[in-house]
């Protein structure tokens, strides 16, 4: 059987959540990997140590119009079975250099992240996506509630399919509880739609807490001096780093502020080490964290919603039973809809199905128990979305009966992978969902 030619394309090599969803496709999808990256950055070597060959073609700009001819060229010599672009950027080029070639595109996380962007408005990042999208094959959304989004901006819903990201399991199988775990830790870029200055307040709320640790923010960006000017001294600013294993060995809590968000990787390796999460309801992270952790509305004010933060974090230093009970959901969490096979299962099907005609509007979401249900991955009513977050999720102020995602209109829907109807919550009130998790087959490593 022929092996399949992936040629994976990404706007950026620096040490982001898209890039790493690259890294872990080189290494868990069976096939011949090419990486064309449109600038340098650490994740370059990282590819070529995963046994991808890995292009670097400089595109400054946000219009890739110099990098169009030096690109099909590339195309025309490796000659992929499909070309799949991440980030719009990457997307643009795909779709303006006209390839015949199955294209396949993956939009990570809401427009809605470049809010905040000094150079283009949100609307311009969009619009790429869009135009890109008119051509592509398969446009992936990484979580339904993205999907949703997509759909009611206008983009074709019969060419929209879900699929989960997942992470690699923890070596030497899973060994939590660690009784000595007391940190909170916050990781991410130091940009405004990340809200790290909501962490810091945070931190001023709880740092006199008895059985607290550290309170570590891991990661950099442009308000990396902003934060070291106004955090507090039980704050320690770290540096991204290559493995975050020794630190979720120490974590009691993670905690994600983000007002944008798409399907958070470090969301989903918390969940792998068992680590609970406190996160704002942004993008799909309500349907990741399920029961295991409170999702905090953003809707609030900042105060109201920074103090919301607080008390679900002191709960777990003080109440042992209810930590303990959040740690396991989190690991059966991961298993039941996160683990690396089930994206590349997800994936390869993608690919297998990319130029057929569409009949039916599908999810292929990792740990979706209705592959094959109709009127997924778009906002329409009654639909199934597996491994959302529902009822049973631990809502900080909010009320949810039945919905797929905090603050969403998705009505009637019937949400599988979240579980423990009535779990306790500040404010919440909650109706049950079931749980429904899918077998995983094992995949192959490509060059480790």
């Amino acid at each position: 059987m022929k092996r399949l030619r992936l040629l994976s394309v990404i706007s950026s090599a620096e040490v982001g959540g898209a890039e790493k969803h690259i890294e872990f496709i080189i290494r868990y999808l069976p096939a011949e990997h090419i990486v064309v990256a449109l600038a340098d950055g650490p994740m370059i070597e990282r590819y070529r140590q995963c046994g991808a060959e890995t292009i670097i073609l400089p595109s400054e700009g946000k219009m890739p119009l110099k990098a169009i001819s030096p690109f099909r060229n590339i195309v025309r010599r490796y000659a992929p079975d499909i070309v799949h672009t991440h980030t719009p950027k990457a997307n643009l080029l795909g779709a303006i250099s006209r390839l015949k070639v199955t294209r396949v595109m993956t939009i990570h996380g809401s427009h809605r992240q470049f809010a905040h962007s000094r150079l283009l408005p949100s609307a311009w990042y969009k619009w790429a996506d869009m135009w890109a999208a008119n051509n592509a094959d398969r446009v992936i959304a990484v979580c339904e509630s993205d999907a949703r989004e997509l759909s009611n901006s206008g983009f074709n819903r019969t060419k929209i399919v879900v699929v989960r990201n997942g992470v690699p399991d923890i070596e030497n199988n899973f060994s939590r509880i660690h009784e000595d775990a007391r940190d909170i830790v916050w990781i991410g870029r130091f940009s405004e739609e990340k809200a790290p200055m909501d962490m810091i307040e945070i931190a001023e709320m709880i740092s006199g807490h008895p059985e607290l640790g550290r309170i570590r923010m891991i990661g950099n960006g442009p308000l990396l001096d902003e934060v070291r000017l106004l955090k507090s001294g039980k704050i320690e600013l770290e540096p991204p780093k290559e493995s975050l294993a020794e630190v979720w060995k120490k974590s009691a809590v993670l905690v994600n502020t983000s007002r944008s968000e798409g399907a958070s990787l470090t969301i989903i390796e918390a969940l792998a080490h068992g680590v609970p999460v406190i996160a704002s309801n942004a993008g799909g992270n309500p349907e990741i964290v399920g029961d295991a952790g409170t999702i905090i509305p953003l809707e609030r004010r900042e105060e109201e919603r920074t103090a919301l933060f607080a008390s679900a974090i002191k709960r777990i230093f003080e109440e042992n039973n209810y930590s303990i009970e959040l740690s396991q959901r989190a690991r059966q969490r991961y298993e039941e809809n996160f683990r690396i096979e089930k994206m590349v299962e997800s994936l390869q099907e993608v690919y297998r199905n990319a130029d057929a005609p569409v009949v039916q509007v599908r999810s292929i979401s990792a740990g979706s128990s209705s592959a094959g249900s109709s009127s997924t991955g778009s906002s329409s009513t009654g639909s199934s979305s597996a491994g959302s977050s529902s009822a049973g999720n631990s809502s900080a102020g909010s009320s949810s009966a039945g919905s797929s995602s905090t603050g969403s209109s998705s009505t009637g829907s019937s949400s599988a992978g979240s579980s423990s109807a009535g779990n306790s919550s500040a404010g919440n009130s909650s109706a049950g969902s079931s749980s429904a998790g899918s077998s995983s087959a094992g995949s192959e490593h490509c060059g480790v």
